[in-house]
């Protein structure tokens, strides 16, 4: 039934209950919302066949809908109808969000039950996420203050990379930033060439997108068989089969400006434990971006930690499996103790 199942999104119900009473006489299962974190709740609980978007929300709560609905990976492809008055600007928004076909209010039930049809039946994906989930302007002002973009190397973040890889045993590891037209290494390790020079990618190349666009971790076994990842330049250029990325930002609330990842060329099912010590790892990354803007402030936080990652770097290179436990407990220990030096 799921490919009868459609979500309404809209407050005005003079509008919205006999637009309902249209589309199930004409044989959808109509489910609704009246604001975007419900809407978004729906979508990945019920996985609708299909949206559809009344822009009269108030405060942008339409836009907002949409961008989130299309941001994250697990609802990118459920197809979006907007009912927005042909006005260039308010469609240019819809647009910029992600919608893929525009009715006029009120919104006809046939004319709505034509779109949704012709939308079911396209055959092309979003494979990127839309501009206005990564180039808006609180976003881009944050990216601007944390001066990570186009940044040198630092030293203790690329030992952290080396660690994650080696502790997680994948072959590369990334603090990736990303923006609304590519994604910068801030830090990598592993990466083939000519990517490891030139330390960024385009969006076409880049899973970081997700975990930045729906700001949540980003899980993936084997992305040849996943159905917005599969055609990701990524796969074919960079050989990223498996995946597993946590989100970092400026502080806690912040907008999401990068992801802290792990890759494999090889299908992988994530352990919890490898996923839990990723997590761990990834506070040393948030540190670093939220104790300041220069490269000095960030340093002189980060050597309060600095002793317990090159002491854990050297364990493990000197150590053999049975003392991973150990040194997975000492990353721990050094992981949580970042905790109460972020702001």
């Amino acid at each position: 039934m799921n490919d009868r199942k459609i979500l309404i999104l809209g407050s005005d119900q003079a509008v919205l209950f006999p637009l309902a009473g249209g589309l199930r006489r004409a044989g959808w299962l109509v489910l609704s919302a009246h604001d975007a974190e419900t809407a978004m709740s729906v979508a990945r609980k019920q996985r609708p066949a299909a949206v559809v978007i009344d822009s009269q929300l108030a405060d942008g709560a339409d836009v907002e809908a949409l961008t989130r609905l299309r941001a994250a990976i697990s609802t990118t492809l459920i197809p979006a109808v907007c009912i927005v008055p042909t006005n260039a600007g308010a469609r240019e928004k819809f647009a910029a969000a992600g919608a893929q076909e525009f009715i006029e209010p009120p919104g006809d039930p046939s004319a709505i039950d034509a779109a949704l049809r012709r939308q079911l039946g396209r055959s092309d994906s979003i494979l990127q996420v839309p501009p206005a989930a990564l180039g808006g302007q609180r976003r881009a002002e944050e990216l601007s203050r944390s001066q990570l973009l186009d940044s040198p190397r630092n030293e203790w973040l690329d030992r952290l990379t080396v660690l994650t890889a080696k502790l997680l045993r994948a072959p590369t590891a990334l603090v990736s930033v990303v923006d609304a037209e590519r994604q910068f290494f801030k830090s990598q390790t592993g990466l083939p060439e000519p990517f490891a020079t030139e330390r960024q990618t385009p969006l076409s190349h880049s899973f970081c997108q997700w975990v930045v666009g729906s700001r949540e971790e980003l899980v993936v076994s084997d992305a040849r068989e996943h159905p917005v990842l599969r055609t990701n330049g990524a796969v074919r250029d960079l050989n990223v089969i498996a995946y597993a990325g946590v989100p970092f930002s400026l502080a806690r609330g912040a907008e999401t400006l990068g992801s802290f990842c792990i890759l494999d060329t090889q299908p992988r099912i994530w352990a919890e434990s490898e996923l839990a010590t990723l997590r761990s790892l990834s506070l040393i990354v948030q540190s670093y971006v939220a104790t300041g803007s220069t490269h000095e402030e960030r340093s002189a936080k980060i050597e309060a930690v600095a002793s317990g990652i090159g002491a854990a770097v050297r364990l493990l290179q000197a150590v053999h499996d049975p003392h991973r436990r150990e040194f997975a407990a000492l990353v721990e220990n050094q992981s949580q103790h970042l905790v109460r030096l972020l702001p």
